[in-house]
């Protein structure tokens, strides 16, 4: 039988291309018959909290299409999640805001809620093993360090987890449990807060409350479930708006060349170019072309002072991803709108009735 299901998963998902490989696993992404993608874990290893995983269902986790488990290996198929990890935001930048963090750091604390309940301990909190789908709701990937949490129990039997984000006891000290999770989820947190893992301090006071009881050497000074935690992160259900403080800024000079941007900035360059043609061809519509060199000169302070200036989507613009790049930014569009005012004020006088 469980030969049958390995045959079924090697015959039904083709192979495209590998993720990441290691001497513990290798993961792949995988397409089926009907050409859905999923992701494909080859576990070397028998001994892993993937059976439960397939039993149960959240919003925060991946779902389990097709498991094995042999003698000395784990053959997992899980559902591909579209998104980017907070890695990926770190490496590019991102300064989160307050309420943003807030909202993640509930989304996460449920699901520690959920998973300890069903005695999973997740032992590798980390920003690259957690992914912001398109719709910002937080998924929590990768169990493979992942144990069940056995009572009386004095140490792991493996010792895993992510030097920096791993728990003291997580090396040896003592058996993981829930308080372990607690540990790196503060340290997650103080990280996307400040870009550090430990030692600097959160600007907001109850935030820092928070993360500093869940970062206790230990375990029996921090918060003894994640109930708890969830419990205080929930009295913050109004977070303070965000402050002037760099910490607290949402970025707003992401690279966002998402579709709707596009769209619209190729319309109003189609509604232009036609406008200038009809201009260059019919003599009734030649006045309009002043009014377009008034508009332009117009158009850009006030379009960038609403955030709407559609030139941010070009990819021949460099992707000003973080806030010190400001003036580089704003200094681009300017060169951009002068650039546009040159070129139109010299075809200005073929097209200018006077």
């Amino acid at each position: 039988m469980l030969q049958n299901t390995k045959d079924f998963i090697q015959t039904q998902y083709t192979p495209l291309t590998i993720l990441s490989e290691s001497s513990r696993a290798k993961v792949e992404v995988v397409k089926d018959s009907h050409k859905i993608l999923a992701i494909q874990k080859s576990i070397r290893s028998p001994d892993t909290v993937y059976p439960i995983l397939k039993t149960i269902r959240h919003p925060g986790l991946a779902k389990i299409y097709d498991l094995y488990c042999g003698a000395d290996e784990t053959i997992v198929i899980e559902e591909y999640i579209g998104g980017e990890t907070l890695q990926h935001k770190l490496e590019n930048g991102t300064v989160f805001s307050i309420v943003q963090l807030h909202n993640w750091a509930v989304q996460l604390c449920n699901i520690l809620c959920y998973i300890h309940a069903e005695n999973l301990i997740h032992r590798d909190i980390k920003p690259s093993n957690i992914i912001i789908s398109g719709d910002n709701i937080l998924k929590l990937i990768d169990f493979d360090s992942a144990r069940t949490f056995t009572s009386g129990q004095s140490t792991d039997t493996v010792s895993l987890g992510t030097k920096g984000y791993a728990a003291p006891e997580q090396y040896g000290y003592a058996q993981t449990d829930a308080r372990s999770d607690i540990y790196s989820f503060g340290v997650l947190f103080r990280q996307l807060f400040t870009g550090q893992l430990l030692g600097t301090s959160v600007s907001n006071p109850d935030f820092e409350r928070i993360l500093t009881k869940c970062t206790q050497m230990d375990p029996a000074n921090r918060y003894q479930n994640a109930a708890a935690l969830l419990q205080d992160l929930q009295l913050q259900q109004t977070p303070p708006k965000p402050t002037k403080n760099k910490e607290l800024q949402t970025s707003r000079l992401r690279y966002t060349f998402s579709v709707n941007r596009l769209w619209i900035f190729l319309l109003f360059s189609l509604y232009t170019v036609l406008i200038v043609y009809a201009a260059a061809n019919d003599d009734q519509y030649r006045r309009i072309f002043s009014y377009i060199i008034f508009i332009w000169i117009c158009l850009i302070p006030a379009a960038y002072a609403l955030n709407l200036f559609q030139f941010r989507t070009l990819p021949f613009i460099p992707p000003f991803k973080r806030t010190r790049k400001l003036v580089s930014y704003g200094f681009l569009l300017l060169l951009i709108w002068f650039i546009g005012l040159v070129i139109l004020a010299e075809l200005g006088p073929f097209f200018i009735i006077k």
